[in-house]
């Protein structure tokens, strides 16, 4: 028997033009941008990287960490909270619940004098508190704690 015979293929390929590959290269830069915003806050702040994402941390640290991401967050206002876990070596949930923390709160409308004689009036007519949330702009809870703390329902 002999050696067996060696067959060369030539294979012709098609000549394909890359695909355009910008919006993957720009969300690598923004990952690198949000990195080293991340690294340059830390300097700035004089803690090192390592501190913010560690497992357990001080009042200080999750100050300061929470204060750097609101900063990244307002930087990139469409970055997800999965990506900001992981610069933050968090997971997606807790990152949600300290931005809505850290969220400013609209302050309480106070409820005026004429919209407390609304509600004693129409509760005397012998409608629900839901009604006349609705008729005040507030909600039924509103209406029985405000009729409720003034003794009239």
């Amino acid at each position: 028997m002999g050696e067996p015979k060696r067959v060369m293929l030539r294979v012709e390929t098609a000549h394909v033009d890359p695909a355009p590959v910008k919006t993957v290269r720009l969300k690598a830069t923004t990952r690198d941008q949000q990195n080293e915003f991340i690294k340059h806050r830390c300097q700035q702040l004089k803690v090192c990287r390592k501190t913010i994402t560690a497992e357990r941390l001080s009042p200080r640290v999750k100050t300061i960490r929470d204060q750097i991401l609101m900063e990244v967050k307002e930087r990139w206002p469409n970055a997800h909270a999965r990506r900001l876990g992981e610069l933050f070596n968090r997971k997606a949930n807790s990152i949600r619940d300290v931005l809505a923390s850290l969220k400013p709160k609209s302050p309480a409308r106070p409820i005026t004098p004429e919209a407390v004689e609304t509600m004693r009036r129409l509760r005397s007519e012998g409608m629900n508190f839901a009604k006349i949330g609705e008729a005040v702009g507030i909600t039924p809870n509103a209406v029985r704690y405000h009729l409720h703390k003034r003794g009239e329902a």
